[in-house]
């Protein structure tokens, strides 16, 4: 994928940002730098300055357009590269961007979503037998029957992408989820 270009002074910008609201150990400026370089596309924040450098290389800038099309990829990237949950991630993505994101109704309040299947006495305590459950950080298959209404102990089987699993299984980006009851 080619970098895209941001300025030095966005880039430094952002660095502090990064370094006043990260939620870890204290992260260091150039550690910031660094994994904002990565981030827009760069090896690295030594690449990046070779190409800021270059005459007659042109990158792509980011405009809003460009941070809406890479919103749910830049929050994977980052919360791998910081060693974030997604959900810390896109808040750390919301405080960079702030004039792009805070107010543009085309971003997604979750960035995945799994489609959940209820079958016998299960049903008796939901209002519909098939849900779309919308998540950001993976959850547990058990955490996302109990937020959907139904308690653990009414569950007998959970089957996921056709196999057998068990209440801590972690769900995924368009996971199919078929929820037994006992008595089948």
């Amino acid at each position: 994928m080619m970098p895209f270009y941001i300025t030095p002074k966005t880039l430094t910008k952002q660095a502090k940002t990064l370094v006043k609201h990260w939620s870890y150990e204290r992260l260091k400026l150039t550690k910031a730098r660094e994994i904002l370089c990565q981030l827009y596309g760069y090896k690295s924040n030594h690449h990046y300055k070779q190409l800021e450098v270059q005459k007659g290389l042109t990158l792509p800038s980011i405009s809003q357009d460009v941070v809406f099309l890479n919103y749910r990829r830049w929050i994977q990237k980052l919360a791998n590269l910081g060693s974030l949950n997604e959900t810390q991630s896109k808040k750390m993505l919301h405080l960079l961007w702030n004039n792009y994101l805070n107010d543009n109704v085309k971003i997604p309040k979750y960035l995945y979503t799994a489609t959940f299947t209820f079958y016998g006495e299960c049903n008796d305590l939901l209002d519909e037998s098939s849900l779309e459950y919308p998540f950001n950080d993976n959850p547990s298959v058990k955490d996302a029957i109990e937020a959907l209404g139904l308690p653990h102990v009414e569950v007998g089987a959970i089957v996921v992408n056709g196999e057998n699993v068990d209440f801590e299984h972690t769900l995924n980006e368009h996971d199919r989820v078929e929820v037994f009851s006992h008595n089948i």
